[in-house]
């Protein structure tokens, strides 16, 4: 059944849009996000964490990182700056911070 528009234009009231609610949802949306902003780093693409493990660069997304680590959200709210964020880690395993790296993207 079509809307009753005002003046018979093709376009609804705007106290009618204000009722309308649109609803979409998608399961599988966050995990597809995560699949492709692990693909960007495997490409080393809009990369703007470098972590400095010995003699390891991890590259990673800052955004991705501070959502499942409390170290590196605070470390990037404390070094806010525009472009490429390098920070070295001492005293941890490189494997170890690529597992945690990983499992931020995988969760696994």
């Amino acid at each position: 059944m079509a809307e009753n528009y005002e003046d018979d234009d093709q376009y609804p009231r705007e106290e009618q849009v204000a009722d309308i609610m649109l609803v979409y949802s998608d399961d599988q949306g966050p995990m597809s996000t995560l699949k492709c902003m692990n693909e960007l780093r495997k490409h080393r693409q809009n990369i703007d964490l470098i972590l400095s493990v010995g003699n390891q660069e991890i590259l990673a997304h800052r955004a991705v990182l501070s959502c499942t680590s409390p170290y590196i959200a605070d470390l990037c709210r404390r070094q806010h700056s525009e472009g490429l964020l390098m920070h070295s880690l001492e005293g941890v395993d490189a494997n170890a911070v690529e597992m945690i790296v990983n499992y931020s993207y995988v969760s696994q």
